[in-house]
């Protein structure tokens, strides 16, 4: 079988994987029908006029098994933000029996309804995308777009680009995951016409890559600077592809390389490989390096906000630990019940003494040089010099990565909330205190298709 004869095979396999059936369909219909005409209802009592608009997968027909229904509240432009949002989660509470408020730009409601995620979101009722008022506003618009560019026949193509970057882990614009949204995938097969063609393309791509559906002029571009930009057919100032990270930009553009040559089923569905604790032993001692984690409570706040700082508090204690020499190799975060930021380190302990070198011999401030480390207590040498250099042999002020964490962390910027949590506690464990479920996962390889 040629590679082509291949991908096909196993697409139609993926397809009959993901694709609902009839009667999830027909349940799908009916769930929405009754939410719509619930909103309606309880917006009567309330006495306000809104107009219930399914958004989303399930509204433009690209959703998978067990999809999430977003239906937004749109209320009048002269109702109040204020009003707006009371009204919205009153509506949404009594619809979904209760419900969780939870937060984008503003707050929503999401429940169950019928076996089905539900988020009821209230939004204005515009005419066009220069009045918006907030960003979820922008979204009936993206529904309308796909509804109206996307043929019925090109629906298979989103459902595949969608689970093949489910596969790599990357499908998602959450911060959580910086990864490709929903949207994005309908507008790469309105682009490029199949999942194929997507496939064809964008191993390709490399960083920088600017994409449109329609022709634009390029100061459009120019306002980003983004890893990929796709300009928003709907928004033109809106680069729809900005929660992508770069190294999420990265591993697509390289998968649909290797999937292009060597197609095999586990890009779509990894085989889940965990390392036996053995394994995982070995692998430790082989690498002959040193774990460090950081724990402290997690803030109850937005995923978004969360998931934001916590990249923030890692890539800063990475330049603490480099900066004072002790080598990060990898590190990554974990936010279960609590936070826990883990770092391998290459180099974790020094002697105490350590070379600081002074200025040029006849240059600078060599006699304030001389004087100061003359009589400073650090000083373990006098003053001398090496290759033309004024030299002096000093206390290290951090032997071990751990001293260094205890008396630097509670004074670094790691981001608001957990700043809070690290003043209110925080611990330095070792590995014998990082539960095997998250080391196994520190260690995963980031190519999911090969782990198997």
């Amino acid at each position: 079988m040629t590679n082509e004869e291949i991908r096909k095979k196993i697409e139609k396999e993926v397809l009959s994987k993901i694709k609902p059936s009839e009667d999830e369909q027909k349940r799908v219909v009916e769930a929405v029908k009754k939410l719509i005409d619930l909103v309606k209802f309880h917006a009567e009592i309330k006495g306000v006029c809104i107009k219930p608009i399914l958004v989303g997968s399930v509204a433009k027909g690209t959703y998978m098994k067990n999809p999430d229904v977003d239906i937004f509240m749109a209320f009048p432009v002269s109702m109040s933000r204020e009003e707006l949002e009371r009204y919205g989660l009153e509506i949404g509470r009594a619809v979904l029996g209760g419900g969780e408020e939870r937060y984008a730009e503003h707050p929503y409601v999401h429940g169950k309804f019928e076996g089905f995620e539900v988020d009821l979101v209230p939004c204005y009722a515009l005419e066009t995308t220069t009045e918006l008022m907030s960003a979820v506003d922008r979204t009936p618009f993206h529904t309308e777009y796909v509804k109206k560019h996307l043929p019925n026949e090109k629906i298979d193509d989103v459902l595949l680009l969608k689970r093949f970057l489910k596969g790599l882990g990357i499908y998602g614009a959450e911060a959580e995951v910086q990864g490709f949204s929903g949207y994005l995938c309908e507008l790469f097969i309105i682009k490029f016409g199949s999942f194929s063609n997507v496939i064809e393309n964008c191993r390709r791509f490399r960083k920088g890559t600017k994409l449109s559906i329609d022709k634009i002029d390029e100061r459009y571009y120019s306002r980003f600077t983004d890893p990929l930009i796709f300009i928003d057919p709907v928004d033109i100032k809106r680069n729809v592809a900005s929660p992508v990270s770069l190294d999420n930009f990265l591993i697509f553009t390289y998968a649909c390389e290797r999937y292009y040559e060597t197609p095999k089923l586990e890009f779509f569905y990894p085989k889940e490989k965990k390392m036996s604790r053995e394994e995982l032993d070995r692998k430790i001692k082989q690498r002959g390096t040193r774990i460090v984690a950081i724990t402290t409570g997690k803030p109850n706040i937005v995923a978004d906000n969360l998931f934001s700082q916590l990249r923030r508090a890692e890539k800063c204690i990475r330049n603490v630990l480099e900066e004072n020499g002790f080598k990060p190799i990898r590190s990554k975060y974990f936010a279960e019940n609590d936070i826990m930021l883990i770092f391998e380190l290459e180099c974790w302990e020094y002697s105490n003494a350590k070379k600081h070198h002074g200025p040029e011999y006849g240059k600078g401030n060599s006699e304030s040089f001389i004087k100061k480390w003359k009589m400073s207590e650090k000083a373990l040498s006098k003053p001398y010099i090496e290759n033309g250099i004024w030299t002096v042999e000093i206390s290290r002020e951090y032997r071990t990565a751990e001293e260094l964490l205890k008396r630097k962390l509670p004074e670094l910027s790691l981001g608001k909330n957990i700043v809070e949590e690290v003043k209110k506690k925080y611990n330095i464990v070792g590995i014998e205190n990082i539960p095997y479920e998250i080391l196994a996962k520190f260690y995963e390889g980031q190519f999911r298709w090969e782990d198997c």
